[in-house]
């Protein structure tokens, strides 16, 4: 059973308690404890009842992964960091729900058709991507522990590939801060404070028919089935695909232009998946620029040259962890560029630049 656990200064802590119990029903009785984080001020106490204050270093001893842990105060990077450095992810932003309750943030909700003033205040608050495109730089060597990064993408687009590459040059670990998510979930990780950056990665839709179909045959034989449930191109295409996509909130119900145009309203990069083939360097060295991390050419050339897709298997296989092993399973097939003008049939190809037109001519694969 999940506990929950505050780390706050006093006066965050009974506010974040006031909000759970009026929000969510969930009593002071239910919060495990408060955590007194060694940069609060001394002599601080805690007064609300049938909650425990323990420190720091006991609260890491007892904290289990399902354990729920709402973070906010002055000391927020620093706990966040210290939290993902011990292998613990499931943290929640306090610091949101302050604003939330703030007295100012709630009389501005309600008023803000009788505001006088040239500047109504809420157009003057600084967004998380302001905050991003102002920080200053850091070096690859520098990255704080909290920080996370997201690899967004259409599925077989070269997600596993960016990822492996990221881990090496930026010198962190995925699904600890590295974080795979597919088209329409960048809606929610660009609102997660401690994200730095995104890239997102696109892919003509022929290929990715043609990736897609090949990597669900090898995942159907290995859980069970006694052949691929989809027998051919056409059939995975017709009878799963369209629907898989249009019938998805995850895929924007098959309006994938939406997904573009949020990534590009946020200043995200947009790699395509041919492009990066083409000029490997080139385009990690230009994620790094829009992440504002200093690296070197020869890191980036270094990661370029062992993790073109002939010499991945090689790099990786002395290695072990998520990408790794995705890599040994056979996750990675071809690695190449326009294979649907040899795998693909006519009539799903056509269908594909018919019924996605819009997305592929938005990408540049409509000729």
């Amino acid at each position: 059973m999940s506990g929950i656990y505050i780390l706050a200064s006093r006066s965050e802590a009974c506010k974040i308690v006031e909000w759970l119990s009026r929000e969510g029903e969930i009593s002071p009785a239910d919060v495990s404890a408060f955590v007194d984080y060694p940069d609060l001020a001394e002599g601080e106490k805690y007064q609300l009842p049938n909650i425990a204050v323990i420190g720091f270093k006991n609260f890491l001893k007892i904290l289990s992964p399902v354990d729920i842990v709402l973070v906010a105060g002055r000391c927020f990077n620093e706990a966040v960091s210290e939290l993902f450095a011990g292998g613990f992810n499931n943290i929640y932003d306090g610091q949101a729900i302050l604003e939330k309750v703030d007295l100012a943030h709630r009389f501005n909700l309600i008023a803000a058709p009788y505001h006088i003033g040239p500047n109504y205040p809420e157009l003057l608050d600084e967004s998380l991507a302001f905050h991003r495109y102002t920080s200053k730089p850091i070096s690859v060597h520098q990255i704080p522990r909290h920080k996370l990064f997201v690899v967004n993408s259409m599925p077989k687009s070269g997600t596993v590939w960016m990822i492996a590459m990221l881990e090496r040059l930026l010198g962190v670990k995925a699904r600890q801060q590295i974080k795979l998510s597919h088209v329409m979930d960048i809606g929610m990780d660009v609102k997660k404070p401690n994200v730095h950056g995104a890239v997102v990665l696109v892919r003509d839709l022929r290929d990715v028919v043609v990736s897609w179909y090949h990597d669900l045959a090898r995942c159907d034989l290995r859980n069970g089935f006694a052949e691929p449930r989809y027998t051919d191109i056409t059939e995975f295409y017709f009878d799963h695909m369209i629907g898989f996509l249009n019938g998805s909130s995850r895929y924007a119900f098959g309006d994938l232009e939406r997904w573009i145009d949020l990534v590009t309203y946020n200043s995200f990069p947009v790699v395509r998946y041919e492009d990066l083939i083409n000029d490997t360097p080139y385009w990690l060295k230009k994620v790094m620029n829009y992440w504002k991390i200093r690296v070197t050419e020869d890191m980036i050339d270094e990661v370029a040259n062992s993790f073109a897709f002939h010499r991945m298997q090689l790099t990786l296989s002395e290695h072990h962890g998520y990408i790794p092993d995705l890599v040994k399973s056979g996750h990675l097939r071809k690695g190449a560029a326009g294979s649907w003008e040899s795998e693909l049939p006519p009539l799903v190809a056509e269908d594909i630049q018919r019924r996605f037109s819009v997305y592929q001519q938005r990408l540049r694969y409509d000729q």
